[in-house]
């Protein structure tokens, strides 16, 4: 798919506001449909995406992260501390690395997890490594922030301050937006205006008050005799 840079940025742009939607990136992605030289049509690929938007940025200011594990996979931060272990009579000090890993997937998002790993201790049934997940299904930056927090401390190690995790995933993707869009439904907005449209009903059949009686207060009904 050959795209000049201004169709590329609208591109990007418009693949953008469609995530701030809440829509992953491979939807996003097929409404873009490009028609080739041969005629053929052609959807933007989430690949290609996430290549045009770390090498150009919808600014012109392309992503250089060096805390990319993979074209999906970044480490959002870490601590490397050394931990007692083991029960009484049979403690030893481990030096423990722990990391916040993030993995982006173009259907359902990020997942969160710590990975802590060991040279001399086991850590889990599985060996030296030890792993939790945070969150998983994250579309925006605010959802990283909010799941590391409210996560807290790893079971090794101490917690990776949340607003550093969301600049290190921008850094890392890009394209996710710094929140949802969160737009109401149709029943929603029918159930808002019905109310406004039954209060004001109520007010309407409210008895008239007689202006002089409320000003001196008196709100007693006069007798017609």
């Amino acid at each position: 798919m050959r795209v000049n840079p201004a169709q590329r940025t609208a591109m990007l742009r418009r693949v953008c506001e469609r995530l701030e939607e809440g829509l992953s990136l491979a939807r996003a992605c097929t409404a873009e449909v490009k028609v080739r030289r041969t005629g053929a049509e052609e959807s933007l690929k989430p690949a290609t995406f996430m290549l045009w938007m770390r090498r150009y940025g919808v600014d012109g200011k392309p992503s250089k992260s060096s805390r990319l594990l993979s074209p999906t996979q970044a480490r959002l931060g870490g601590s490397r501390d050394t931990s007692t272990l083991g029960g009484v009579g049979t403690s030893f000090n481990a030096s423990i690395r722990t990391r916040l890993l993030a993995d982006f997937d173009i259907h359902h998002g990020i997942e969160l997890w710590y990975c802590s790993s060991s040279p001399t201790a086991w850590l889990s049934d599985s060996g030296r490594v030890a792993s939790e997940v945070v969150a998983s299904n994250l579309r925006s930056l605010a959802e990283i922030r909010r799941e590391v927090e409210r996560h807290g401390d790893p079971q090794y190690g101490e917690a990776v301050d949340a607003n550093d995790a969301a600049t290190r995933a921008r850094e890392a993707f890009p394209w996710l937006p710094e929140a949802i869009k969160r737009k109401r439904s149709k029943v929603a907005k029918r159930a808002e205006a019905r109310d406004i449209t039954d209060g004001a009903a109520s007010e309407s059949d409210s008895p008239p008050t007689n202006s002089a009686d409320a000003a001196s207060g008196n709100t007693t009904p006069t007798d017609a005799t």
